[in-house]
């Protein structure tokens, strides 16, 4: 998924975007360096205020158009005249953790959990991308703080069974699965890991049940044709 949700009805074409984005940053650089532009009754924080977000404008622009180094440098300015700034720490830890800067990207995502301690995805995105820096636990007590925020999850639940897996927790991977469908009995992800990890524990009908109930929910999900391929398998064994 994006970082940046396109803007709809956008009748500018990433070129013109580009060149839109490289003018504003321009101005921006001038407005920066000139307070009397803003005018006489605004305060020096209101002055920074708008500069924020002008550059925050500036880099989803430049990301938009696929300048994604200029826009780190946008959003990175953003922050420089407000500290503050979620969106722009959002975006910035999971561009970076796109591009494999795993460190500098676990900074500005600690520190949206600071900023937003009532949101379940910053912690989610924090522990993915703990996860991704092999830290099993930080990612663990990641997603504890999200499901404590949003326990009604199917997909976090989902998740976390994965990172329990990872852990080598078997038994509390497959409760966590059997809370997310319980939940959300249409969302099919936990359903073919369920039966994955039934398979392992040597319970046979549970892992055709939950194939079966995948195979229900999602028949033309990419990997449904594997699903069928390992559903056959299991009951050709327990036909045995």
């Amino acid at each position: 998924m994006s970082v940046i949700q396109r803007m709809r009805g956008c009748l500018c074409s990433q070129h013109d975007w580009a060149l839109t984005a490289i003018v504003l940053s321009v101005l921006l650089s001038m407005l920066a360096s000139s307070p009397v532009a803003f005018g006489q009754a605004g305060s020096e924080q209101d002055r920074k205020k708008v500069l924020a977000q002008s550059a925050l404008m500036i880099a989803e622009k430049m990301y938009e158009s696929g300048q994604v180094d200029r826009a780190i440098v946008q959003w990175r300015e953003a922050l420089g005249y407000d500290p503050s700034l979620v969106q722009a720490h959002s975006q910035l830890g999971l561009v970076l953790r796109d591009k494999g800067e795993l460190e500098e990207s676990l900074t500005y995502l600690r520190e949206v959990t600071r900023l937003v301690p009532d949101s379940a995805t910053a912690f989610a995105d924090l522990g993915d991308t703990l996860r991704q820096n092999d830290d099993l636990d930080g990612a663990l007590t990641a997603y504890n703080s999200a499901l404590q925020l949003a326990p009604e999850s199917a997909p976090l639940r989902s998740n976390y069974g994965y990172l329990l897996i990872m852990k080598g927790d078997l038994d509390a991977a497959i409760q966590a699965w059997q809370d997310a469908v319980k939940i959300d009995p249409d969302y099919s992800p936990p359903y073919g890991n369920l039966g994955e990890a039934l398979t392992r524990k040597g319970d046979l009908k549970g892992a055709i049940t939950a194939y079966e109930q995948f195979l229900q929910v999602a028949p033309e999900a990419p990997n449904a044709d594997i699903v069928r391929g390992r559903l056959a398998a299991l009951k050709a064994t327990a036909a045995e």
